[in-house]
């Protein structure tokens, strides 16, 4: 019976040591499957930081591109390249300017030599001076910082806005007297005239209501200058008839000048005298309205003149020459 039970404490021994050595196994092969899966689990964990780590570049890149991409729209920057291509186009106004800090720092700025703008709705080129020589346009009378705007008779050339109609004037009653010492003249005599208008006319012109001209101090003085006469030109000269046709600029368009030119060239009849009287605004000015949009963009600026544009375009409208000049007898 004893040895029945020791065979069966051997056996049973023999079985428990089989179910160790199989769990022992079991649990080796448990451990190595945790290792293994520790590995893959890291793996995948250094995949997926990996893969953040990626997304947050891509979404902190298009964060710094939508960036760039805003800074672009708002300032607008221009590169000298743009200036060869055939869709890019000078507007009527400039303006000459340093660079700004905002532009200065600004990495979608770097390298450019200008920016456009559109104050009040108006198209403006902004240049910076030290680029200026870039640009094939020429301003006058000089070179500052402020705002110009283009010569309509001139292509290229753009005049300081703040001397623009003065400086448009001059240069017409210049042309008014080389056009009759080309023809001959013995004298010549440039008179401008400003027709008188009322306040109230003046007013509605420059869209100011009746009663608030406080509201407008540029049109209060246009009204104060409502009409008057000064002459601009009075010279003579020994004359001759042996006329030259004058180059025509600011008067291309003006049918007085055409008529004068092709009377002094008559061979049967040859004109001696006569008078003239000719619209300022007829052959280049700014209109009213034009003034008006000018006038808002200059104010949005920070550039600060004497004269409201529009006030000096009413006041042109109502501008006219007397233009006199005298030939020589004919010889016989």
């Amino acid at each position: 019976m004893t040895e029945k039970k020791d065979k069966k404490k051997i056996i049973d021994t023999k079985k428990a040591g089989a179910w160790l050595k199989s769990a022992g196994k079991t649990i080796k092969e448990k451990s190595e499957d945790v290792v293994v899966w520790a590995g893959e689990a890291k793996e995948k964990v250094a995949i997926v930081a990996d893969e953040a780590g990626e997304a947050g570049k891509k979404i902190m890149d298009n964060i710094k591109q939508a960036k760039l991409e805003s800074d672009f729209r708002i300032l607008r920057p221009v590169f000298a390249e743009q200036l060869e291509s055939e869709s890019f186009e000078i507007p009527s106004m400039i303006n000459l300017c340093d660079i700004d800090e905002k532009r200065r720092k600004s990495p979608v700025c770097e390298n450019s030599i200008g920016y456009q703008s559109s104050p009040n709705d108006v198209e403006v080129l902004n240049i910076f001076r030290d680029q200026f020589d870039l640009f094939d346009i020429s301003v006058v009378p000089d070179m500052g910082i402020g705002a110009y705007y283009v010569n309509p008779c001139i292509p290229g050339s753009y005049i300081a806005m703040d001397k623009y109609f003065t400086y448009i004037e001059k240069e017409k009653v210049r042309e008014l007297v080389r056009i009759a010492k080309d023809l001959g003249a013995k004298k010549v005599v440039v008179e401008i005239s400003v027709k008188e208008a009322s306040a109230q006319r003046i007013a509605a012109k420059l869209g100011i209501k009746a009663g608030k001209i406080k509201a407008g101090a540029d049109a209060e003085k246009a009204i104060k200058h409502t009409s008057g006469v000064s002459i601009a030109a009075n010279e003579k000269w020994g004359g001759h008839n042996s006329p030259v046709r004058p180059e025509l600029v600011y008067f291309k368009n003006e049918n007085h000048i055409k008529d004068l030119i092709e009377m002094r060239f008559d061979p049967t009849n040859k004109l001696e005298s006569h008078t003239y009287e000719i619209e300022y605004a007829s052959s280049s000015s700014i209109k009213i309205k034009e003034g008006l949009k000018i006038d808002g963009a200059l104010k949005a600026m920070k550039c600060g003149i004497s004269e409201s544009i529009a006030a000096c375009a009413e006041q042109s409208e109502r501008s006219y020459f007397r233009y006199t000049v005298e030939f020589p007898l004919q010889e016989d």
